[in-house]
């Protein structure tokens, strides 16, 4: 629910994948603003997802890194 009202929270997940040299194949937002899914090659499923919560949850708010 929060995600309706955050200013740049794609702009973060956007950069997020291309410090890691991620293409983004397609993007896709329900009409809600509730969710957003990134579709990315599979072989940096991984990658992608140690990145976002580092840079999403980390480095933002002060959380544990996660270990993959």
């Amino acid at each position: 629910e929060g995600m309706r009202n955050q200013v740049g929270l794609l702009a973060k997940v956007t950069s997020s994948f291309r410090d890691r040299r991620i293409s983004i194949e397609m993007i896709s937002q329900a009409l809600t603003q509730l969710n957003v899914s990134v579709f990315i090659p599979e072989k940096y499923e991984r990658v992608a997802v140690k990145g976002l919560y580092d840079d999403l949850f980390v480095n933002y708010r002060g959380l544990k890194p996660l270990s993959v």
